[in-house]
């Protein structure tokens, strides 16, 4: 909605919403010396996985290429499974030797805040930026695991968990660009201060139970680009960034494929940090080294 020459508004929002429903077949041969036997592991996985998310931002248009922009969203995600998992231990013959059926349920539920402000304007042929950024993020996830004996579902205590994560991520940044002649230059720094909570609780007694951290990080960019010619260009760059953890990384619940395999996440696992600088040529503007 543009209420006049100088602001306006607007707002979006978008979902998904499924239901699945998939389904796996596992052929294990056991070997010692010659083989022993085999396992036949069946996956029957009903599921939901929904999302939804809305945003509304605002935005100033002034003088001197002046720009003000405000942004809000929310995000929701529900994602929920039942798998059924027998294993069936049978000879090289396929005579039945033993079986263990399995039965998880599993439900994850991600509530995302975003709330930015940027800024923009031009001085003494200098773009400058500056703007500020807060992310929020709760997740929780229960995990009930069950042996099926007779078709009566009896709960596994040291499988049996619930796992909430909380992140919160205040940014703020700077950034300046200009051109003198040939020469086109950029400059800027990001900070960011970090705290999450990971809390596992569980039937049973774990080794892990909170994982509790707070952090604060900087992060600069420059870049120089020479015009040598209108068709040959030089680019130098640097930039430094942060790449942390897929949430599920994060989540210590178990995945099962079958008896014998399984992953689950660390609620240990670090950040990722990048250092990159690049010098690079373009020609033709086509042909880039």
């Amino acid at each position: 909605v543009f209420i006049n020459e100088h602001h306006s508004i607007g707002f979006s929002t978008n979902g998904n919403f499924s239901n699945n429903i998939w389904n796996s077949h596992s052929s294990t041969p056991i070997i010692s010396v010659i083989q022993d036997s085999t396992l036949e592991a069946l996956s029957d996985n009903r599921g939901i996985r929904n999302n939804a998310s809305a945003s509304i931002n605002y935005q100033w248009k002034g003088k001197n290429e002046q720009t003000l922009v405000a942004d809000f969203s929310y995000g929701g995600f529900n994602i929920q499974n039942n798998n059924f998992q027998p294993n069936a231990y049978v000879t090289p013959y396929g005579v039945p030797l033993s079986e263990d059926n399995f039965q998880n349920n599993t439900k994850t539920i991600i509530g995302l805040t975003v709330g930015k402000l940027d800024y923009n304007f031009k001085w003494k042929n200098i773009s400058w930026e500056a703007g500020l950024k807060a992310t929020q993020v709760n997740t929780n996830n229960n995990l009930n695991f069950f042996f099926v004996e007779s078709q009566s579902l009896v709960a596994d205590s040291n499988r049996t968990n619930a796992f909430d994560y909380k992140e919160r991520v205040l940014a703020a940044y700077a950034n300046a660009s200009g051109k003198y002649k040939k020469i086109g230059w950029q400059i800027g720094v990001r900070g960011e201060n970090t705290q999450s909570i990971g809390t596992l609780t569980a039937l049973s007694a774990q080794s892990t139970r909170a994982v509790d951290r707070l952090y604060t990080n900087f992060f600069p960019s420059a870049a120089l680009t020479f015009e040598q010619s209108e068709m040959s260009v030089f680019n130098l760059t640097y930039s430094r960034r942060i790449d942390r953890p897929r949430y599920q990384d994060l989540n210590p619940f178990e995945s099962r494929i079958d008896q014998l395999s399984y992953s689950r996440g660390n609620p240990f696992l670090q950040p990722q940090f990048t250092d990159a600088l690049e010098l690079s040529h373009t020609l033709f503007y086509m042909i880039t080294s």
